[in-house]
């Protein structure tokens, strides 16, 4: 049987990552394509140097790059966001920013974090949390039913991953 070139692809996207798919993916958490306009719409008032969609897609990257993959195969996964943890992972990066590695501070640069900057990010990430709190069950239903009713054989990835 010859395999067409979409199938080449899936397969080896399935062969390098299916051992990472989500099982189930748990409560407040929601497709990467859903974050961006989500958080636009919650965070009128307030603007982040680095949204949080911004720090998903990155983690989106690492983990296809970690798989040796790259972004033509992101459309083979469901890219799912646990709101929560990604919050957590960055509050966790902002509190050991140093000048050595410049993916821990919000300047991503050779400069040091500046205290100032990094407060604001904090009280974003604080603000966004508890926003989405209210909206999470919603969000979380939305997107299910959004990827069900793709009826796609995208394999289902939890981000930040690990």
């Amino acid at each position: 049987m010859i395999k067409t070139n979409t199938e080449r692809v899936i397969s080896e996207v399935t062969d390098k990552i299916a051992h990472s798919a989500c099982k189930n993916v748990p409560l407040g958490s929601i497709l990467l394509d859903a974050l961006k306009p989500l958080e636009v719409s919650l965070s009128k008032d307030r603007r982040s140097p680095f949204p949080l969609w911004f720090l998903a897609e990155t983690e989106r990257n690492v983990f296809l790059w970690r798989h040796g993959l790259s972004l033509i195969h992101a459309p083979y996964c469901d890219f799912w966001v646990h709101i929560d943890s990604l919050i957590e992972k960055r509050l966790s990066q902002l509190s050991r920013a140093t000048e050595e590695n410049p993916f821990c501070h919000s300047l991503w640069g050779p400069a040091s974090p500046d205290p100032l900057t990094l407060h604001e990010e904090h009280a974003y990430l604080s603000a966004f949390k508890v926003s989405f709190e209210k909206i999470a069950l919603h969000a979380d239903a939305l997107c299910h039913v959004a990827s069900k009713l793709e009826q796609s054989s995208r394999i289902p990835i939890l981000i930040p991953n690990g």
